[in-house]
């Protein structure tokens, strides 16, 4: 699914274009992860663009605020690969899933880079076992914030 789309019977595109995959900032590719925050600004993990993207609300152009902005994916402290989960706390900083490098990303608000705080960057032979554990961890992250707030 190339769109995200919010309930009013028929559905209404809110990011993305319908049946229109790409890597402009109005486009996405295989979101997998969405957060609302406070003002219904939308954060969406753009997997196969390597990016999280966020769309203010009622405005269908996404801004790249972690990970790449059409300079590919990778392994460095400024880049991605399928990110596929994150969480977002009120002031901003994320929690980022970055799925393909087996790790937990750590990107504070405004930053232009992260900090590798689960896993670590590369394949290994029981990827599996890597990918269930940082899934695992970024949920655990999400209930305990849940609980707290």
């Amino acid at each position: 699914m190339m769109v995200v789309l919010r309930w009013n019977g028929t559905g209404t595109t809110i990011a993305g274009i319908t049946s229109s995959a790409g890597s402009a900032n109005n486009k996405l590719n295989t979101p997998y992860d969405i957060k609302l925050d406070n003002e219904l600004n939308l954060y969406i993990a753009d997997a196969v663009n390597c990016r999280i993207q966020k769309y203010l609300r009622d405005n269908l152009t996404g801004i790249t605020i972690a990970g790449s902005a059409g300079s590919g994916c990778g392994a460095s402290s400024t880049k991605l690969i399928y990110p596929a989960a994150l969480l977002r706390y009120p002031n901003g900083d994320m929690y980022i899933t970055d799925r393909e490098n087996n790790r937990i990303q750590f990107w504070p608000n405004g930053a232009n880079n992260s900090t590798t705080i689960a896993g670590m960057t590369g394949k290994y032979r029981k990827q599996e076992y890597v990918h269930y554990h940082t899934y695992y961890f970024v949920w655990q992250c999400f209930l305990q914030v849940s609980v707290e707030m």
